[in-house]
């Protein structure tokens, strides 16, 4: 018989079973996910979009000074693209930490995740 491995708990299940949330907590966690999932999705559809739009050796650049000015715009468009993902995802923790989750919770977590 072969011995099986010992896993190690999973985030999420460790958040499941330290933080302990109330019904109100469960329904406010799902709103923000639903929101931050479309702001994500949204963004990573934009992020597609733009990166379809880079030109490459197959559409027959001769010289990369050719598009030069259309490939800085598209790489600002990105850098944006990406701040702006960076800033939901802080969005979403703060208010997580903030609005959703009391101290006590967070101490339990952060005992646990140690």
């Amino acid at each position: 018989m072969i011995a099986q491995k010992k896993r190690k708990p999973t985030h999420t299940y460790l958040f499941q079973v330290t933080v302990d949330l109330t019904e109100a907590q469960i329904q406010d966690l799902l709103y923000l996910r639903r929101l931050f999932c479309g702001k994500i999705g949204q963004l990573s559809r934009s992020r597609k979009e733009l990166m379809s739009k880079l030109p490459s050796d197959s559409i027959g650049i001769c010289h990369a000074s050719d598009k030069l000015e259309e490939v800085t715009n598209l790489a600002e468009q990105l850098r944006a693209n990406g701040s702006e993902e960076y800033r939901t995802y802080m969005q979403f923790a703060s208010s997580f930490y903030r609005g959703v989750s009391p101290s006590m919770q967070h101490l339990r977590l952060d005992v646990v995740l140690q």
